[in-house]
């Protein structure tokens, strides 16, 4: 047996032994996309995305939704990225999920970097995400570290330090809301 065979039938005996597939198809997406196989963490989020929406479960839908951004984003597919990123925006916004809309939020500035060359969009984005974290005590995992700060650099590269220095200020203004907000537009 593969180790990608080993390593789904874990997550699989995971799944049934719990319960509420929706969810722990969910988790396990997402964990095989940390993994690196992001061929079966696509199809696993993509089960996931169909039972939580068949259940009317919001939660796992934007979760979900969040994680297949994460895979497309491990993959380098900004655009998808950033379209996955508006649809759970949309979800954690109306379920009024910080945690999850700053999260998303993460995805979104990183995919507008590589993605559609906005810079300065992109470090409104990251001025807003680096106090709205503080607001809820977290920080960027070490798995996402190395992306992010690349991401960041990219924009400070692009724009200059006076022009980088001036939208960053800009972003730390922003409420979550209008954050989301200004992610949602074109």
């Amino acid at each position: 047996m593969t180790q990608r065979e080993l390593r789904f039938r874990f997550f699989s005996e995971i799944v049934t032994s719990i319960g509420w597939p929706q969810i722990q198809y969910s988790m396990v997406g997402h964990n095989l996309g940390l993994f690196g196989d992001h061929k079966m963490s696509s199809q696993v989020l993509a089960e996931s995305l169909e039972i939580s929406q068949r259940l009317g479960d919001r939660d796992t839908m934007a979760w979900t939704i969040f994680s297949l951004s994460c895979v497309a984003l491990y993959r380098r597919e900004f655009k998808n990225v950033q379209t996955l990123c508006r649809k759970a925006l949309l979800l954690f916004s109306k379920m009024e999920d910080r945690f999850g809309a700053i999260r998303t939020l993460e995805k979104l500035a990183i995919a507008v970097t590589f993605g559609r060359n906005q810079e300065e969009r992109a470090t409104h984005l990251f001025g807003a995400l680096e106090n709205l974290r503080s607001e809820i005590g977290w920080q960027v995992p070490l798995t996402e570290k190395a992306l992010y700060e690349e991401s960041v650099t990219a924009t400070r590269n692009a724009l200059g330090d006076l022009a980088f220095d001036k939208a960053w200020r800009a972003g730390r203004t922003m409420t979550l809301e209008r954050a989301i907000l200004y992610a949602l537009e074109s």
